[in-house]
């Protein structure tokens, strides 16, 4: 696995990074930091998955709950082919599997 190295990475703490199979994020976080790991997608040329999340400050809807169980689908997806090309992260598919099968309530689904 290459080592990260690029002008951006001249720290001697993120110099000797592994470079990365993919990207994962959630956008519960500001704008401008989805917008950095789309810089970054493109910088490295890997795939780039942005969980969708609603925004609940009063409760989980039974609406909102079937959007992020689409949403852990479409992840789980997403890992099945990016692991599959990496051949590294069986792990964060079982994870997803497993928040899945809590979601959901079926044990069937981790």
């Amino acid at each position: 696995m290459k080592s990260i190295r690029s002008p951006a990475s001249r720290s001697a703490a993120f110099r000797n990074l592994p470079r990365p199979d993919m990207f994962v994020c959630c956008n519960n976080i500001c704008r401008t930091v989805l917008m950095w790991y789309e810089i970054q997608d493109r910088f490295f040329k890997i795939s780039l998955f942005v969980l969708d999340t609603p925004f609940c400050h009063t409760g989980f809807s039974a609406d909102a709950k079937r959007y992020v169980k689409g949403q852990i689908n479409e992840y789980i997806a997403f890992l099945e082919v990016a692991c599959l090309a990496a051949d590294t992260c069986t792990s964060a598919w079982c994870a997803a599997r497993k928040v899945l099968s809590r979601i959901t309530g079926d044990p069937n689904q981790s």
